[in-house]
């Protein structure tokens, strides 16, 4: 406990393993800062045990230090680990990306020095990330790391093994050196545990499954999107939903398959399960229940037919409580709203709102303003296997409205900022504008935080987006402006501010609504004008990344690096965008493979801080764009 060479104690008060962490990074970050000379005690605990309050469930941290002496505490010992890193920031340390090379370390020679006094609460409960992505272990490992450096408290891992986002890095892997194999399914399930072992050991809230209820407890793996080469076998084909006349796998694929959700018995088999993995793991602490990953494609036969699909997946709910119940399991179940399932039910209520946390998906929004309650607009009707999206914001929010009229509790919007959108958005800049007014608004929403699905590595140019994410949710009140200005200084050093004007610019420049797809006619000429002063800002701004290559400071000097790798793919996609706001085709078919090329290259340099994965898929997938400009096969 005691380092005799500095004479100060960190005193770890307290047998959880999160405190144990806390009070370990505590001691090695002060290490780090040259921490020395130094007599004096930090006692590092939990507000009840060190008597300074109760629990509060969106995470309190206590910072008192005074005299030489002092406490670090949170209300749950998970908290106690926040609170260590809100006073190493109060210190001047930052973290601006995952990963040791984002690490800011001060010169702390007596960190006792300054009395610190602070006593904030967390704005929302949840302030989770969720993986996505093309994903090797250390990405993972290191974004769980960064979490709660950032103030975030929990993770979801989508389905029982997170494979496919191992998978997809593997495939990359194995295809930049000639040698594709699947990976192996025991290794990516290995790969999953030491990432809940992560989680487990810092605290955080570890949310798992989601996908996969349709088809795991019939005997069939849910490891991705992937395509069954064969039928549905005889056995479970009397489960699965009845659509145009057949029972298989919807377009082959069994995650993205509904079942026969008015067959008591489909019902009891999925039940039983759930049961089961909750049972088996209770380190988790947040099981996704969801349904098929796909939308036109529920039952049409005579038991389910006459049943809005809410009100069949709110039967099942129902069910699981009591079944969890009666098996003596507190377990939180998140249901959500999402395709078919925005439509609220119309007969049904949950009826133990406790057991659930209610998740708002509106997976089809664009991000080209922020949600809020001023805009709350007016649903469709509800037409049996003939829905439509919604892609307006206003109407994305009618739905949720009509759920929380039958359902009053818990609950977080589950959203997709990070997944595609920085890649419409190269500066970043607009899009972190929109994630800091969506993160505000949450409270008047009635919702109580964020699930951010998204790529793991999204921080180049910056880490602007997930940083304003973190801060907002921890402090709703917090100015965009102060966010930017504490981050861009960290990251950049002395020439933060002609950084963040460039960003600026490049976000402007680019103009994310076009690069939506949402951008016709007038709008569009107007857009190919702007996309033509993009590599004059680039190749001006290239000095100033030259002149601080060299800069002392290592994250600096390396977040210098990447903008300049950062500058070169800028270079190659507006090419790619303006050839397509031309509607040049074949030459736009011709730069976008050549952006794939350069990406490539740059892989093994930028790929803690971005996700070529993610850049050819958003491309691709993403937008409105003539189909015939990408390259065929997989990214």
């Amino acid at each position: 406990m005691t380092n005799t060479k500095q004479g100060l104690v960190v005193r770890c008060v307290g047998t959880d393993a999160p405190i144990r962490f806390a009070a370990a990074q505590l001691r090695n970050y002060l290490k780090l800062a040259g921490a020395t000379g130094v007599r004096g005690e930090i006692r590092v605990g939990t507000m009840p045990v060190l008597g300074l309050g109760e629990h509060d469930g969106n995470d309190r941290v206590i910072i008192d230090i005074v005299d030489n002496d002092g406490v670090i505490a949170g209300d749950k010992p998970r908290s106690a680990l926040l609170a260590v890193y809100r006073y190493l920031r109060e210190l001047g340390f930052d973290w601006v990306r995952p990963g040791r090379d984002g690490e800011v370390i001060p010169q702390v020679r007596n960190p006792l020095a300054r009395g610190i006094k602070l006593d904030e609460t967390a704005s929302y409960r949840h302030r989770v990330v969720c993986i996505e992505g093309s994903c090797h272990e250390s990405h993972v490992r290191n974004m769980i790391d960064w979490l709660p450096k950032l103030g975030l408290n929990g993770y979801y891992m989508q389905f029982r093994s997170a494979y496919t986002f191992f998978d997809r890095w593997h495939y990359q892997q194995g295809k930049r050196k000639g040698k594709i194999q699947p990976l192996d399914t025991r290794k990516a399930q290995y790969l999953t545990e030491r990432m809940q072992q992560n989680c487990v050991r810092r605290g955080l809230d570890l949310h798992m499954v989601g996908h996969g209820w349709t088809c795991e407890p019939f005997g069939v793996p849910a490891l991705g999107w992937y395509v069954e080469k064969q039928r549905a076998p005889t056995s479970i084909r009397p489960h699965l939903a009845l659509v145009n006349g057949k029972r298989d796998y919807w377009g082959g694929k069994p995650i993205n398959t509904n079942l026969c959700y008015g067959n008591a018995r489909t019902r009891r088999i999925v039940i039983d399960d759930v049961v089961q993995y909750a049972s088996d793991h209770p380190e988790v602490n947040a099981v996704h229940f969801w349904i098929g990953d796909n939308y036109n494609n529920h039952c049409q036969c005579s038991k389910c037919r006459g049943q809005r699909p809410a009100d069949l997946y709110v039967t099942l709910l129902n069910e699981l409580d009591s079944a969890l119940t009666k098996a003596g399991l507190d377990t939180k179940i998140v249901f959500l709203l999402y395709l078919e399932l925005l439509w609220p039910p119309l007969q049904q209520r949950i009826t133990n709102p406790d057991r659930f946390i209610m998740m708002f998906a509106p997976i089809s929004r664009s991000y080209s303003r922020p949600i809020s309650a001023k805009a709350i607009g007016r649903k469709k009707p509800f037409h049996h296997n003939k829905i439509t999206l919604p892609k307006d914001v206003g109407e994305n929010l009618a739905y949720l409205r009509a759920w929380q009229r039958s359902f009053r509790g818990d609950s977080f919007v589950f959203d997709y900022h990070l997944m595609w959108d920085q890649v419409h958005d190269p500066g970043h800049y607009q899009l972190a504008k929109v994630m800091h007014a969506d993160m505000r608004n949450l409270a008047h929403l009635g919702l109580n935080g964020m699930n951010s699905c998204q790529a793991q590595r999204c921080c180049m140019p910056t880490g602007l987006i997930m940083t304003t994410m973190a801060r907002t949710l921890w402090d709703r009140k917090v100015r965009f402006d102060d966010i930017v200005r504490d981050h861009y200084r960290a990251t950049f050093g002395a020439d933060w501010k002609k950084a963040a004007i460039y960003t600026q610019k490049l976000s402007e420049l680019f103009d994310p609504p076009f690069m939506r797809g949402e951008r016709q006619g007038v709008a569009r000429r107007h857009t190919l004008k702007t996309l033509e002063q993009v590599p004059v800002l680039i190749r001006r701004f290239l000095p100033v990344i030259e002149k601080n290559l060299s800069t002392a400071d290592r994250c600096q000097a390396r977040s210098w690096r990447y903008m300049g790798h950062h500058a070169n793919l800028c270079l190659a996609q507006v090419r790619v965008v303006r050839l397509v706001a031309a509607d040049n085709i074949p030459k736009a078919k011709e730069a976008f493979a050549d952006l794939i090329v350069l990406a490539r290259k740059l892989e093994p340099k930028i790929h803690p801080v971005y996700d070529v994965y993610v850049m050819i898929d958003s491309i691709t997938n993403a937008t409105n764009w003539p189909k015939e400009v990408f390259l065929d096969g997989p990214p």
